[in-house]
C-alpha cells in the first residue's frame, strides 16, 4: 500500500455519497425531535383539556347547587303572604268608560242558550 511505484489510484471520497448521507442522518434527526416536540405538546393538550374538564363539571355543579338553592327561596308555594286592607277614596277613583255591552242569545227548549249570531 505505501509502494512507491504502484498503479494503483488514489480513492477520494466523493462529495454525493458521504455528504447525502449526514444530510439524510440530519433530517432523521430533526423530525425526530420534531416529532418528540408535537408528541410533548399533544400530552400537555390533553393534560390542560382533562384539567379544564374537571373544572367544567366542578362550575357546573356549583351552577346547580346555587340554582336549586334560589328556586327553593322564591317558591311561591312556601312565600308568606300577609294581608293588606285598603280603603278607597273619592281621589284615588276614576272612571275612564261607561258601555252596555247586549249579546243575543235563543234559549233551546232544553233550557240552554245558543249565541244567536251563528
Amino acid at each position: 500500500a505505501g509502494e512507491t511505484g504502484s498503479t494503483r489510484p488514489a480513492i477520494a471520497p466523493t462529495s454525493s455519497g458521504s455528504g447525502r448521507a449526514r444530510e439524510t442522518t440530519r433530517t432523521a434527526i430533526r423530525g425526530a425531535g420534531r416529532a418528540m416536540k408535537e408528541s410533548k405538546d399533544v400530552s400537555q393538550a390533553e393534560d390542560n383539556v382533562a384539567a379544564l374538564q374537571q373544572q367544567l363539571a366542578a362550575l357546573e355543579a356549583e351552577f346547580k347547587a346555587e340554582a336549586d338553592a334560589l328556586a327553593a327561596a322564591t317558591d311561591p308555594l312556601t312565600e308568606k303572604l300577609e294581608t293588606l286592607s285598603l280603603k278607597p277614596s273619592k281621589s284615588n277613583i276614576s272612571i275612564k268608560l261607561v258601555a252596555l255591552v247586549w249579546v243575543p242569545h235563543w234559549r233551546a227548549a232544553d233550557g240552554t242558550s245558543l249565541p244567536a249570531w251563528s
